[in-house]
């Protein structure tokens, strides 16, 4: 069913959303210059997307609080820097995200601003920067098409879309629907210590203006990899940039933005997880910052059943040994070695046959012929005679 659903999603979105060119606007208006868009499910690293999603029920609730320096800028044609538009910025992201189906995860994510300052644009009679506004709400459903435990891999299609919910007079916001299809792949080594992901999508977005500052339609990228070095600590790093289609093979720094991420990554008790982290712009552009730190907090509560037995960790003897509810959730044992489980085995302790429910054969007259093929279990005989004493026909 997803096979089908995706395809037709996405040209849907396109068809919705193909967009007309920009009209006459105000000074910064339709640019939503926030580009920190964390991955939405446990899936992920940072803003990577992992190639599949969660599985039916499984729920995440999660914030990010992160600092910007200098994100939307001004240069001059040697790189100097002429007018700092939003020097500093303080935001947050609010998102959870929910596996509908085992195919299917729908996330929401509502970005906030709670403080920005900035200089004033030349020439704009428009109203101030705003120091605190809502962002763009994104609406994003995740279709999970491969899973690595039967296909060695994970892929899945991920199609956000923002509503124009932000403000954009704080460059916080677009003025029409924007959708950003995005392919995510990734995979997992060392027993599932080390995930690796990769995106690539487009933004789908009108084209607008800020002085000599142009946004249109995107393609972008993303890679990341996140190692845990033991049970509770883990460490990840990623790149994200893009391009914007028009101007891809012209040098046009400010409409290439590249940014470098590494965090660290805490598991604790209750299923909360606590990333610390920093990213550097390394190339000039719009809404890249010199520097950005963020801090986040993932509640993603699940069942731990680490040998998918039905019994909780807590509650299983061997946590990592499927076995039965009746037995601790330990597998049966075969003591004796025979071929027939503790459970089922009359004589666990000894060695014997199926036929006689894992236990020995007896010799009840002592001669030497096991009781199953003596014909004469009571009285002694040799076993050329079946166990049975030599008659005497003449006597």
């Amino acid at each position: 069913m997803n096979r089908c659903v995706v395809p037709a999603l996405v040209a849907i979105a396109w068809s919705l959303l193909a967009v007309h060119p920009a009209s006459a606007q105000g000074l910064g208006e339709g640019l939503d210059t926030e580009r920190f868009k964390p991955a939405l499910d446990s899936q992920g690293v940072i803003l990577t997307e992992g190639g599949e999603g969660e599985r039916a029920g499984d729920l995440n609730l999660g914030f990010y609080l992160v600092y910007s320096r200098r994100p939307l800028v001004l240069n001059d044609a040697d790189g100097n820097l002429l007018q700092a538009l939003v020097s500093d910025r303080l935001a947050a992201n609010f998102f959870l995200s929910m596996g509908m189906t085992d195919w299917l995860t729908v996330g929401v994510d509502v970005p906030a601003v709670f403080y920005q300052a900035g200089d004033e644009i030349p020439g704009d009679t428009g109203p101030a920067l705003a120091t605190a506004c809502l962002g763009d709400i994104r609406v994003a459903p995740k279709f999970t098409l491969l899973r690595q435990e039967s296909f060695g891999i994970s892929l899945a299609v991920d199609i956000p879309v923002s509503l124009p919910s932000g403000d954009e007079a704080a460059f916080l916001g677009s003025d029409s629907v924007t959708v950003m299809p995005t392919i995510a792949l990734s995979r997992s080594f060392f027993d599932k210590r080390l995930l690796v992901a990769v995106n690539t999508g487009a933004w789908i977005r009108e084209q607008t203006e800020v002085l000599d500052l142009e946004a249109g339609h995107e393609l972008f990228y993303k890679a990341g990899a996140r190692f845990r070095f033991v049970e509770d600590w883990a460490v990840s790093g990623e790149l994200a940039g893009g391009a914007r289609i028009e101007s891809m093979g012209e040098n046009k720094p400010k409409e290439t933005p590249l940014e470098w991420l590494v965090a660290v990554h805490y598991f604790g008790p209750w299923d909360l997880q606590i990333t610390l982290g920093g990213a550097v712009g390394t190339l000039p552009g719009w809404g890249t910052p010199n520097f950005r730190g963020f801090l986040g907090l993932l509640w993603a509560p699940r069942v731990h059943d680490r040998d998918e037995d039905g019994i909780e960790d807590e509650q299983d003897r061997c946590p990592d040994e499927s076995g039965p509810a009746e037995n601790g959730g330990c597998p049966w044992r075969d003591t004796d070695g025979d071929g027939l489980t503790d459970d089922r085995d009359r004589c666990p302790e000894q060695a014997g046959p199926r036929e006689n429910a894992g236990c020995p054969w007896g010799d009840a007259d002592d001669d030497g012929v096991t009781d199953n093929i003596d014909k004469c279990p009571q009285e002694k005989g040799p076993a050329e005679n079946k166990g049975c004493p030599w008659g005497d026909a003449d006597e």
